[in-house]
């Protein structure tokens, strides 16, 4: 692919519209990660751990949530999924016809926020609890300061509380904290005992959830879990608004004439971790799994450390390799287009941060490795939003549903 020194100039289009020919500068051309290894033999374990075990996820209709769910059903796990929003018609993996997945879980619609509705979810008892339920939307978590610590934070303390109380315990309870809790970086990696320094809204709504959790272990005794997280990228990510990979998909695929993805000005130096979704999956059901995580904090490493810039210049040439056989003129237009670069004024109230970068060698310890390449996590990517937005004709009929919730979002 298309290192990010062969960009050369870029088309830069102010907040007024006005477009500057001007060349990106100042960004290095992306190191890559080693290549993902197999790791442990998880599948069989994962089998023997999960299969007929009881399990609640809270966020399950969420994209990770989601991904975990449908792999839990499928090593034979019984599936309870706590989510605000249980409806037929919200976009999800839960609710995607050809995976036939919704008729398997039990869907229980509650809200984080309310520990009424946690007490009674949990009045029956599960082996393992794994907790999406979030605020995600970080661009937004400024204008709902008080929603988004209520949720990240005080959620958080809802669950943990209401399993307190309750007259039996799980054997793990697995949290999804976020890197964004270090904030910015003073090394050339996190570690799990770096310094917390997250200060933005959502990074330190997050990061008080991360310590509550590791606070209900130390003082109460819960078998309490946390992963901090990267950028998790794959199928079924319905964040089309604000999350870099959906939203660029979508504006290449959603309409009849693709539209270069945006990159903004102020993030040509971001340098960020990513991982496919479903090892991304494979680190929360190990460390779920096994006696030993209880208590402790995991970093899950990325396959890839790169620029914001060389994503997406590597997913427009992996979109437009995938037109080749299918729209020619589409290709055509996806390599004219490119990426637009644009200025913007900052989002008030958030703290951007300029590099992260993740040392997941706690986590490889256990055996985990990411399995998936970024090329090959972005291929698959690619496809399923092509197959989303412009399913070909023999599927119409079964999309119309789907494509006007995405007209909506």
């Amino acid at each position: 692919m298309t290192s990010i020194a062969e960009l050369g100039e870029a088309r830069v289009a102010d907040s007024s519209g006005l477009v500057v020919e001007g060349p990106i500068g100042g960004i290095a051309v992306r190191l890559d990660a080693p290549a993902p290894s197999p790791g442990d033999d998880l599948p069989a374990k994962f089998k023997r751990s999960y299969a007929g075990s009881r399990v609640l996820i809270t966020g399950g209709m969420g994209f990770i949530g989601g991904h975990v769910a449908r792999r839990l059903v499928g090593l034979g796990a019984e599936v309870s999924v706590f989510d605000a929003d249980v409806s037929k018609d919200r976009l999800s993996i839960v609710n995607d016809p050809s995976e036939a997945l919704r008729s398997r879980l039990s869907l229980v619609r509650g809200d984080i926020r309310f520990a009424a509705d946690l007490q009674a979810v949990l009045a029956v008892p599960f082996d393992y609890v794994f907790h999406f339920a979030a605020y995600a939307v970080i661009e937004c978590s400024t204008q709902h300061p008080v929603d988004t610590i209520e949720t990240n934070a005080l959620g958080v303390v809802n669950l943990l509380e209401a399993l307190r109380h309750a007259p039996w315990r799980p054997k793990s309870i697995t949290f999804a904290s976020t890197d964004k809790v270090y904030g910015e970086m003073g090394t050339s990696s996190y570690s799990e005992e770096s310094p917390l320094r997250g200060i933005g809204v959502y990074d330190a709504a997050k990061l008080a959830g991360d310590v509550f959790a590791r606070m209900y272990s130390e003082v109460f005794g819960l078998p309490t879990v946390v992963i901090r997280l990267c950028n998790v990228f794959g199928p079924h990510d319905h964040n089309v608004a604000f999350r870099l990979i959906p939203k660029a998909l979508s504006r290449i695929y959603r309409g009849d004439d693709p539209e270069p993805p945006v990159l903004y000005y102020d993030s040509l130096n971001h340098w960020r971790d990513y991982i496919y979704v479903d090892d991304a999956v494979d680190a929360f059901l190990l460390v779920g799994s096994r006696n030993r995580c209880r208590g402790h904090v995991y970093n899950v490493a990325a396959a890839t450390h790169a620029p914001t810039a060389q994503i997406l210049k590597d997913l427009v040439d992996c979109a437009a390799a995938l037109e080749a056989s299918h729209d020619p003129k589409r290709r055509a237009a996806i390599e004219r287009n490119g990426i637009r670069i644009e200025m913007r004024n900052g989002v008030p109230g958030v703290v951007a941060i300029d590099r992260q970068h993740l040392d997941g060698s706690k986590l490889r310890a256990l055996g985990f490795a990411p399995k998936t390449s970024f090329a090959d996590g972005l291929a698959r990517t690619v496809a399923f939003y092509r197959s989303l937005y412009r399913p070909p004709p023999e599927r119409c009929a079964d999309c119309i549903d789907d494509r006007e919730a995405l007209a909506r979002a």
